[in-house]
C-alpha cells in the first residue's frame, strides 16, 4: 500500500525525484488492463455524421459541397478523438531476448502516454431542439451517449464564470481524466502524463476546429464540482480538465468573452440545482487500486467558487510558495531575459521568415506517430527547424480564458502572457546552417539564442532510462520548458495541469507540423531533467523542462495497419 505524500513534495518528486512515484517495484497487471475508451451502457445513442477525412489543403476538408454543422461536429470528434486505425505489431519480451508478444493498439491522432488515453471526451449540444443536451462521445461506436437533455446555458454560463456567452455557444467539449486509465501502469508518475495527454486532445480540437468553420475558446477555469456533477463524474474517479466553447461560423455569431460575473457563484449552491446523474459504463479494469496522492492533488485544485478564479488582467500573486516546490533555494527569477553560454557572448541565429505552412491536414494527422527505435538520421535544414519552431509556437495564438479580457487587441496580449509561460529550446546537431548546440527560441523576433555549444545527443541518452529512442539518429531534440513553480503563483495547484496542459497543446502542433515535413516527432518524459535545465541554464529564467521531443527522418514502421472506417467493437461483459 502506497501513503499519501504531502502535496508540495508530491509536485517536487513528479519533476525532480521521479523514482519516488513511479513504483518501479510492482508489477503491471496486464490482463486487468482497463479499455482506453468508457463504453456506457443503457444510454440513448445519437448516431453521429460519417466523418470526412480527406482533407485537400489547410483551408478546409473534402467534405459535402453544403455540410451541416452536426455533419462538421461528427468530423470534428471523429478528428480530435476517434479511433483512427487498429495496429498490430511485435515487440521483445523483456528479459528474454528469445521471445517476441504481439501488441495490438487502437490509434488516435492525438498522442497519448504508452497509448494509454486518460482523457475522455463530453459534449454539449446547444443546437437543435431535440438533440440539445450533455453526451459522451463514444469512440468505440462514432455515436453520443446521451446523459442529460435540457438547456444548460445559465448552468455553463454560471459554472465558467460568466466568461462567455453561451447563448450564442453552439457546441461545448469537456475534456476530462479518468485516473485509473493510465495509472494502472505508470502510478503516481500518470498525473504528468494526464495533463500533457489532456492538452494534446485540446490541440487537436484546436487545430480541427479551425479547418472545420468553429471558433474556439478554452477554459481551464470552472468551477469542478458543478461541471463534474452535469457530466455525472465523481471527482475520485475522473474530473474535467478543461472546457471548449465552439460556435459555427454559419451561425454568423462572434464568439466573444466578458468580463467575470458578479456576484460570484459556488460550486455547491449551483450543482444543488440539477439532479444527480449516475449513468453505468464498462472499462473491463474488475480490481481497480487507490490512488490517493493524485485525489488529494486534483481536490486541491479545484474551485469552489468564481472569486477563486484568476483573471488575466496582472495581480500580485496570491499563494506563497514553500521550499519544496523548487529544485533551488539559489534558483533566481529573472523573465524575458535567455540564458547566455557560461563565459560567452551570446551567440544569436536568424532564422529564415517561413511563410505560414499549408499541408493535408489528414495526411500529416494520419502518418504522425512515435518513430521509438525507427528514427534515423536525415538531413535538417534552417528552414525546417525554422518551420517547426514558428509552427509549434503559434499555439501561443489560441483563445483562453487565462489571457488578456476582450477582443481589441487580443492576439498580441495572447503572445504577451504565453510567451511568458513557456519556452521552446532545441539541441541541435548536424543541421545545415547552424552550429550544433543547446538553443532557446525568441518568437519575436525568429531568432535561436546559443545557451551552450556542442553536440548532446550523448548526455540526452544518458539522462534516459529505458533508451527506447536512439538520440544518435536523431537531428533535433525539443524541450518545452515552463514557469519552475507550475504556475502557482497565479493558479495554486491548479496551475500545474494548466501548465501541463498548454505543453499537451505546443507537443501537438509541434508533431504535425513535423509528419508535415516527412518527418516525426517522439513525445518523451523519460528524461533527466536537472541534465536538461542545465544545458539550457534555465535556472536563469526560472524555468524548468516539462517535456523533450526528439524530432527527424524514420525508417518505414515494421506493423500492420489498417484504418478505422468508424467500425469497431470489442468484446463486452
Amino acid at each position: 500500500m502506497r501513503l499519501r505524500m504531502n502535496l508540495h513534495q508530491f509536485v517536487y518528486n513528479l519533476h525532480f525525484d521521479v523514482e519516488s512515484v513511479r513504483a518501479a517495484d510492482v508489477k503491471v497487471d496486464w490482463d486487468d488492463a482497463p479499455l482506453p475508451f468508457k463504453i456506457y451502457s443503457g444510454t440513448e445513442q445519437l448516431t453521429l455524421p460519417q466523418a470526412w477525412p480527406g482533407i485537400a489543403n489547410q483551408s478546409g476538408f473534402a467534405r459535402p459541397s453544403q455540410p451541416g454543422i452536426f455533419d462538421d461536429l461528427g468530423t470534428l470528434l471523429w478528428y480530435s478523438y476517434g479511433l483512427t486505425a487498429i495496429a498490430q505489431t511485435y515487440v521483445p519480451v523483456q528479459d528474454n531476448e528469445s521471445a517476441i508478444d504481439l501488441v495490438q493498439t487502437l490509434r488516435r491522432f492525438a498522442p497519448s502516454g504508452g497509448g494509454l488515453y486518460p482523457s475522455e471526451l463530453y459534449v454539449y449540444l446547444n443546437m437543435d431542439e431535440d438533440k440539445r443536451g450533455v453526451y459522451h462521445y463514444d469512440v468505440e461506436r462514432h455515436t453520443l451517449s446521451l446523459l442529460r437533455t435540457g438547456d444548460f446555458d445559465n448552468y455553463l454560463q454560471q459554472a465558467l464564470g460568466g466568461r462567455v456567452d453561451f447563448s450564442n455557444v453552439t457546441v461545448a467539449l469537456f475534456v476530462s481524466t479518468m485516473f485509473w486509465k493510465n495509472f494502472f501502469k505508470y502510478h503516481d508518475f500518470s498525473y504528468r502524463l494526464q495533463g500533457i495527454d489532456a492538452g494534446a486532445v485540446v490541440g487537436q480540437v484546436i487545430s480541427s476546429a479551425q479547418r472545420l468553420n468553429f471558433r474556439s475558446i478554452v477554459q481551464f477555469q470552472f468551477l469542478d464540482a458543478a461541471i463534474n456533477h452535469l457530466l455525472g463524474l465523481s471527482e475520485e474517479t475522473e474530473t474535467v480538465y478543461a472546457v471548449i466553447s465552439l460556435v459555427h461560423k454559419s451561425d454568423g455569431t462572434a464568439l466573444t468573452r466578458q468580463k467575470p460575473q458578479s456576484p460570484p457563484v459556488s460550486a455547491t449552491g449551483l450543482y444543488k440545482l440539477l439532479a444527480r446523474v449516475n449513468p453505468s459504463y464498462y472499462i473491463k479494469s474488475r480490481r481497480i487500486k487507490a490512488y490517493p496522492n493524485i485525489v488529494d492533488l486534483n481536490r486541491a485544485a479545484m474551485y469552489h467558487s468564481t472569486e477563486d478564479f484568476y483573471p488575466s488582467d496582472a495581480e500580485p500573486a496570491r499563494f506563497e510558495l514553500e521550499k519544496a516546490d523548487s529544485p533551488s533555494a539559489q534558483m533566481e527569477c529573472n523573465p524575458g531575459q535567455q540564458a547566455p553560454a557560461q563565459g560567452k557572448q551570446v551567440q544569436q541565429v536568424k532564422l529564415p521568415s517561413e511563410p505560414g505552412l499549408n499541408y493535408d491536414f489528414y495526411r500529416a494527422c494520419k502518418q504522425r506517430y512515435s518513430p521509438g527505435a525507427d528514427f534515423w538520421f536525415g538531413q535538417v535544414s534552417i528552414n525546417d527547424v525554422a518551420t517547426l519552431l514558428h509552427e509549434a509556437t503559434s499555439t501561443v495564438d489560441y483563445h483562453s480564458d487565462i489571457t488578456a479580457h476582450g477582443d481589441a487587441g487580443m492576439a498580441e496580449g495572447i503572445r504577451e502572457v504565453a510567451a511568458s509561460r513557456f519556452v521552446m529550446g532545441v539541441c541541435l546537431h548536424g543541421v545545415s546552417g547552424i552550429e550544433d548546440g543547446a538553443y532557446v527560441y525568441d518568437r519575436s523576433s525568429r531568432t535561436l539564442h546559443l545557451c551552450n555549444e556542442g553536440d548532446y545527443r550523448v548526455r540526452l541518452q544518458q539522462g534516459m532510462s529505458m533508451h527506447n529512442v536512439n538520440l544518435h539518429q536523431v537531428p533535433l531534440c525539443f524541450h518545452i520548458l515552463g514557469d519552475v513553480h507550475h504556475l502557482k503563483r497565479q493558479y495554486g495547484y491548479r496551475g500545474h495541469r494548466i501548465q501541463h496542459m498548454e505543453a499537451g497543446i505546443v507537443l501537438q502542433k509541434l508533431l504535425l507540423t513535423a509528419s508535415a515535413l516527412g518527418m516525426n516527432g517522439h513525445p518523451l518524459l523519460d528524461y533527466d531533467e536537472a541534465l536538461c535545465d542545465e544545458i539550457y541554464n534555465s535556472s536563469a529564467i526560472n524555468k524548468t523542462t516539462l517535456i523533450q521531443i526528439p524530432v527527424g527522418y524514420y525508417r518505414p514502421v515494421a506493423r500492420l495497419e489498417a484504418s478505422l472506417c468508424l467500425q469497431h467493437s470489442v468484446k463486452r461483459p
